[in-house]
């Protein structure tokens, strides 16, 4: 094993005649590679997992072929693995661009074939309760009408969410400083939090963080979003903690419960417009907010099972340009 092998493996030099299948298990699939094109003799190639080494998360490429001599005898097996983190998260982030892009003309559409109808039928539900309320109608009837005004509403948010996703505004950008924005929605939340025997934490850098370029309504929107996804999955109460710190060039943005996580299998599809795991959310939230970090400039990112603070639960992470100015 090279140099950059173990490295990227953490392993040192007392490791070598080591089997592969005795090393840390979150590097599994090192030796299942390695089992593969032993097996097949046939070269096996990109092959990613996941690892988080200090806080970060890193993934790794794995690739494996049989090694051979002049005389093309099998005379072992070469396993290569390669930090491919920053390609894997450009291909994600030109994955999303090519979803978001595909769903401006599809946006416009609906609001006319849709929303406009919407709108006659929401109004002609109202006229039609307010005569049959003076003509002294059966309980049950102004209950199924209530009912259809309320899914009127419903289908006419999911568009108006759609094509808020979908739209392409200009931002009106100023300083902000997120410290004093993360403040303002603490005294917003609190009484929703009080309510669900949720304790609130706050953790704000001694020294000033530094402003970012932003459009503070969009920011607020993405920080609020985060929140109440936070307190949605501590239904029995927990900790809800907001971290603010500067990291290189760009302010951080910390929001971690201890809720009862993300499952592993819908890990991909979080930031997909209506996707949801909640039967009362349009799944609209998390994707405008990847819009919104990603027209100013920044990323959002994801871990769960375990926050930054070592409690289980989720955090999402926020990095946001600093303002050079």
């Amino acid at each position: 094993m090279n140099a950059g092998g173990r490295e990227l493996i953490g392993l040192n030099n007392d490791s070598i005649g080591q089997s592969l299948a005795d090393i840390d298990a979150v590097h599994s699939l090192l030796n299942s590679v390695c089992t593969d094109v032993n097996t097949t003799h046939h070269f096996v190639r990109d092959r990613d997992y996941c690892v988080t080494t200090q806080g970060h998360k890193q993934t790794l490429r794995v690739s494996g072929t049989i090694l051979r001599n002049q005389r093309k005898d099998e005379i072992g097996t070469v396993v290569y693995v390669r930090d491919v983190t920053q390609k894997a998260l450009l291909e994600e982030r030109l994955r999303r661009m090519e979803r978001y892009m595909g769903l401006g003309s599809l946006a416009a559409g609906l609001q006319h074939e849709i929303k406009n109808p919407l709108s006659a039928l929401s109004l002609h539900i109202q006229l039609l309760h307010e005569r049959l309320a003076q003509e002294l109608p059966q309980p049950d009837v102004l209950e199924m009408l209530d009912i259809l005004h309320t899914e009127v509403n419903r289908i006419s948010n999911v568009l108006d969410g759609f094509r808020n996703y979908t739209s392409v505004t200009q931002l009106g950008r100023s300083p902000v400083l997120i410290p004093r924005l993360i403040e303002k929605l603490v005294r917003l939340l609190r009484p929703r939090a009080e309510a669900q025997h949720i304790t609130l934490v706050i953790n704000l850098p001694q020294q000033p963080a530094g402003s970012v370029l932003a459009d503070s309504g969009q920011l607020e929107q993405v920080i609020l979003n985060l929140a109440l996804n936070a307190v949605a999955a501590m239904p029995a109460g927990g900790i809800l903690t907001r971290t603010v710190d500067t990291r290189d060039d760009s302010v951080r943005i910390v929001v971690a419960d201890t809720g009862h996580g993300i499952p592993t299998e819908v890990h991909s599809q979080i930031f997909d417009p209506y996707f949801t795991t909640r039967n009362e959310s349009t799944g609209m939230g998390l994707a405008l907010c990847d819009k919104i970090i990603r027209q100013h400039g920044g990323s959002i990112d994801f871990r769960t099972g375990e926050n930054y603070e070592g409690l289980p639960g989720t955090e999402f992470t926020v990095l946001l340009p600093l303002d050079e100015t």
